[in-house]
């Protein structure tokens, strides 16, 4: 059976509605994280956030939501990105990620930031590798899990 993939940004109800399950399916540990769902799929409905999305065979596979930063407005942050860990080691999160800066540069963003479970090294290694680095460490969700939080300045800005 041949698998048809499609990476793109997510603006109809029903990829909005896959990247919700998607979502729900592992909650990370982030608090009130079913009600966070809930408002960004309204926001990413409103365009106050945006997502990209890699679905195969009509199932959602890898994200990336992004939205302007409240402390500085030519910056996106990553609100979320995870790829299904059945796909992993496929490019699929290279792939968003690319897409995601593309966008960025497009629309006069200087700079992407996101932050990291600090004890999630794969991830941060990931983000490393794409040419992101550390900007901090900081207690941002919990007292007791500290988050890598890393940037990339976009290239022509």
């Amino acid at each position: 059976m041949r698998r048809i993939t499609r990476v793109g940004i997510v603006t109809d109800r029903d990829d909005i509605r896959k990247l919700c399950e998607f979502l729900l399916l592992k909650p990370e540990g982030y608090p009130n994280y079913e009600s966070w769902v809930r408002k960004a799929a309204d926001e990413i409905r409103l365009g106050h956030k945006k997502a990209f999305a890699c679905v195969r065979n009509d199932e959602m596979i890898a994200d990336l939501i992004l939205q302007r930063d409240k402390k500085d407005r030519l910056s996106l942050e990553i609100k979320n990105m995870r790829v299904d860990p059945r796909c992993e080691g496929n490019r699929i999160g290279s792939r968003i990620l690319k897409l995601a800066e593309g966008f960025a540069a497009e629309n006069g963003f200087r700079r992407i930031v996101g932050d990291i479970h600090s004890s999630d090294r794969k991830t941060i290694n990931f983000f490393l590798k794409r040419g992101f680095s550390v900007l901090a460490e900081e207690k941002l969700y919990r007292k007791e899990q500290m988050e890598t939080i890393v940037f990339k300045d976009i290239q022509g800005h």
